[in-house]
């Protein structure tokens, strides 16, 4: 019997000694309570065996707000719960970003890009930018046009715009035309252009593209689009 009781009394104390090594001390309180901390917080930390007081304490002399600091508390509370242990390959895979499509062809080339507008039936160049080192890609029935872009803008007059913005799309139609270039370039692409290769008044306007390949095999694959 007298075993019994002492063992009682030895599983009592041990109970005792865990709970009052889990609750906040006295000193805790009363420095808790002298920082201004909500009563609202101190239950919060009691209720949860949140014993972080140096933490609150140090937000609370920072300035935080009384609903900043639970939300912070809630949150800790909330990660302690959480098993310490997790499945990395279990977790969900953000899905892939997608890819620009693969280009049929490219290459490095230099090209001038004009842009008109259609004024009182008459073209009217609205802006143009010249450049030395593109890659130039064909894309199914797109002329697509990329390059590093540089700082500042070209010499142009008062119609004209800044600089096209990279990469510069194209998509072929039926009419457009590859001819003989100028100004040294070898080709010269126009779009806009009716049955008769005139120039169609359309609001819209039309773009005239000099290009200068590295690889005269773009040529081709711009034909072949043409004719698509």
């Amino acid at each position: 019997m007298k075993n019994k009781i002492w063992i009682l009394f030895i599983g009592v104390f041990v109970l005792t000694w865990a709970y009052s090594a889990l609750a906040l001390t006295t000193a805790e309180l009363v420095n808790l309570k002298k920082a201004g901390v909500s009563e609202e917080i101190v239950v919060l930390m009691a209720e949860n065996n949140y014993q972080d007081t140096d933490k609150v304490l140090k937000l609370k002399e920072a300035g935080y707000k009384d609903e900043s600091i639970i939300a912070i508390v809630k949150s800790e509370i909330k990660n302690r719960s959480l098993p310490v242990e997790t499945n990395v390959t279990s977790m969900p895979m953000a899905p892939p970003a997608s890819a620009e499509p693969k280009a049929d062809f490219q290459t490095p080339a230099k090209v001038k890009i004009f842009r008109y507008l259609m004024y009182h039936d008459k073209p009217l160049l609205q802006n143009k930018e010249a450049i030395a080192d593109a890659q130039v890609s064909i894309l199914g029935k797109t002329l697509q046009i990329t390059w590093e872009k540089k700082d500042g803008m070209n010499p142009l007059n008062a119609f004209q715009k800044e600089p096209f913005e990279p990469p510069f799309k194209l998509e072929f139609h039926e009419n457009d035309v590859l001819g003989q270039g100028s100004e040294g370039y070898t080709y010269m692409l126009q779009t806009g252009l009716g049955d008769n290769h005139q120039v169609k008044m359309s609001r819209e306007g039309y773009w005239v593209v000099y290009l200068e390949p590295k690889d005269q095999k773009l040529i081709d694959y711009i034909k072949n689009a043409l004719k698509a």
